[in-house]
């Protein structure tokens, strides 16, 4: 039978980094005031736990008896705040639809919010923070965006810290903003300013095995025209298996399970972030060879043949997402959560399409350079500070788990020319 997703929304993704425009999500959304943007930094995750919140009981029903509904209706009830949008989405029979549809409608427009649900989706987002503080890769993406974007909203990470947490209550979450207040592109978005030159952090992890690295620079918003031809350009880069990072790093030098890197779609400034769990012991070469690959992009650009292969693969892409409801209904609720147009992605195609070797040779010599870029390592700091020297980088500056300063400036950059060396 025939199955149907429909969305609504009020705020921002749970991760802060907003996959690729265009990727398969099952989530939809419509950004609203509520985004993890716009709330009290004193109460990061605010929109994050309202989001939490939504399915907790709604209109007649106390939490036991909504979910209850749902699962009768053979229907996924799911929501997520991020920094852009707010996202509720269903999925349901077309025979349903009608009936699902006004559950949701109650969980957006009438949520119950009664103490007992709280107290438990309250202990269950603590904990996670807690765990999250363990995650290398996890404290590495919220040490990344805190590091980059500084005082900008965008620094802290959409699901809140165990310090911000603490200042979010029940009352906080009623009062919240609804689903028709201003819309994002309303509100006064401050201006990024990001220092010149590199920069360096590390988060210790002392006995860590592996370090992860993640090299963050500037990209463009997801509005800009040139965003569709830099996610294509990616691909050869660290956007699939076969990427001149995945092969450098793991296939040639087998120093990590795998390198990825994107242009991180948002209606603000946006990162051009690579990341990848690297052997601790391996991480002065990798971090050196990682600069080198990014760098001789750059510089030689692509061929015509790469571009031939990358044009194939986004085809290939385009057919997968938009032959599934999941496919269809995460395009359309992300270019709205993006300030898009609804056929953002057909023009997205088109752009693709027609872009030569010479048109993404250009793209990446203006958006891969690394002249300002942000290194964070998490892992063992003495190896990694030496990293940081052997690759005549910065000292780098100490980090905790929230991506806020944890001390002194670490060790000094050493001298000379090293592999890998700008």
């Amino acid at each position: 039978m025939r199955r149907i997703a429909a969305s609504a929304a009020r705020a921002p993704s749970a991760h802060g980094e907003r996959p690729p425009r265009g990727a398969s999500s099952e989530r939809a959304g419509r950004p609203a005031r509520t985004a993890t943007t716009v709330e009290p930094p004193e109460q990061g995750g605010l929109a994050f736990a309202t989001a939490d919140m939504l399915d907790e009981g709604a209109g007649d029903r106390d939490a036991l008896a909504f979910s209850q509904a749902i699962n009768d209706l053979g229907a996924k009830l799911a929501s997520s705040a991020d920094r852009d949008a707010t996202i509720v989405s269903l999925e349901v029979l077309a025979t349903k639809l009608e009936a699902a549809l006004s559950l949701m409608a109650d969980a957006v427009v009438r949520p119950r919010h009664e103490a007992k649900d709280w107290t438990r989706v309250q202990a269950l987002w603590i904990n996670a923070l807690k765990n999250r503080a363990h995650e290398p890769s996890d404290v590495a993406r919220v040490a990344t965006s805190a590091a980059f974007y500084g005082d900008h909203p965008y620094a802290h990470p959409p699901e809140g810290t165990l310090t911000s947490a603490q200042h979010v209550q029940l009352a906080d979450i009623a009062s919240w903003k609804t689903p028709t207040s201003t819309p994002m592109s309303a509100a006064v978005e401050p201006y990024l300013v990001r220092p010149k030159g590199v920069r360096t952090f590390v988060v210790d992890r002392a006995d860590a095995p592996q370090i992860v690295m993640s090299l963050a620079s500037a990209g463009p918003r997801a509005s800009d025209p040139a965003f569709p031809r830099l996610s294509m350009l990616n691909i050869g880069l660290g956007g699939s298996f076969t990427s001149r990072l995945n092969q450098n790093l793991r296939e040639d030098h087998g120093w990590t399970y795998g390198a990825r890197s994107r242009f991180n779609a948002q209606r603000g400034p946006a990162m051009f972030v690579v990341r990848a769990d690297i052997r601790a012991d391996a991480i002065a070469p990798a971090l050196g060879e990682t600069r080198k690959e990014i760098e001789r992009e750059a510089k030689e650009g692509l061929t015509e043949a790469e571009v031939e292969k990358f044009k194939a693969l986004l085809n290939g892409e385009a057919l997968e997402s938009f032959g599934t409801v999941h496919g269809a209904g995460a395009s359309l609720a992300g270019n709205a959560a993006l300030g898009l147009a609804p056929d953002q992605d057909a023009k997205d195609l088109v752009s693709q399409r027609s872009a030569t070797a010479k048109d993404l040779s250009a793209l990446a010599a203006k958006y891969l350079d690394l002249s300002s870029a942000l290194v964070v390592l998490v892992g063992p700091k003495d190896l990694a500070t030496k990293a940081f020297a052997e690759n005549q980088l910065p000292a780098p500056e100490l980090l905790d788990a929230d991506g806020r300063p944890a001390g002194a400036r670490l060790g000094s950059a050493r001298k000379g020319p090293v592999s890998g060396a700008p």
